[in-house]
C-alpha cells in the first residue's frame, strides 16, 4: 500500500522537503521513501502508526528505535487511516509471533512462578535464583523492546506477571 501526500498540500505544510514524500507498506515492513530510501522493519517500530489532523491536512508519522522518525503531511484522512490499521495490525501480528516463538520459555517461568507463590515452606534460594536469572533474561531479551501498545491482551497479562 503506498501513501502519498496531495502535492499541493504537501508543498505548502513542507515546502523544504524535510518530510517524507511517500511511505509504502508490503512484505511485513513500512518502507520509507524519505530521499534515501530508508526502510523501517515493523518489528523495529517503537510506537503504532500515528495518524493526526490539522487544518490543512492529515500527518501520518512512524517511530522506530533510536529515536528514527518519518512523518508524511499532507494526506487524505482515508488514506491516511487505512495505511494505520493495516500497519498496526501488522506490527501487533509480529510482535504476537515473536512472544509465540517464546512460549516455552515464558510458560517455563510462569510455572515457577505459580509453584513458589504459595509455598508449603519458604523457598530455598536454589529454586528461586534459577528462576529470577530466566525471568530477567526474558525481561532483558525479550519484554523491554516490546512496546506495550502492541501485545495483545492474553500476552499482556503473561508478560505483566
Amino acid at each position: 500500500m503506498l501513501l502519498k501526500p496531495n502535492a499541493l498540500l504537501s508543498l505548502l505544510l513542507d515546502p523544504f522537503g524535510g518530510h517524507a514524500r511517500g511511505i509504502e507498506y508490503r512484505d511485513k515492513e513500512s518502507c520509507i521513501d524519505a530521499g534515501r530510501g530508508r526502510k523501517i522493519h515493523l518489528r523495529n517500530m517503537t510506537a503504532p502508526v500515528s495518524v493526526t489532523g490539522g487544518l490543512l491536512g492529515i500527518t501520518v508519522r512512524v517511530v522506530a528505535k533510536d529515536e528514527i522518525q518519518v512523518s508524511i503531511k499532507g494526506v487524505a484522512r482515508r488514506d491516511a487511516d487505512s495505511f494505520a490499521r493495516k500497519v498496526n495490525a501488522a506490527w501487533t501480528a509480529i510482535i504476537a509471533d515473536v512472544i509465540n516463538k517464546n512460549r516455552a520459555e515464558i510458560d517455563g517461568v510462569l510455572r515457577g512462578i505459580e509453584k513458589i507463590q504459595d509455598p508449603a515452606r519458604y523457598p530455598a534460594a536454589c529454586v528461586v535464583t534459577p528462576l529470577l536469572v530466566r525471568a530477567r533474561a526474558l525481561e532483558e531479551t525479550l519484554f523491554s523492546g516490546i512496546p506495550g501498545e502492541a501485545v495483545d491482551g492474553e500476552n499482556s497479562a503473561r508478560i505483566e506477571k
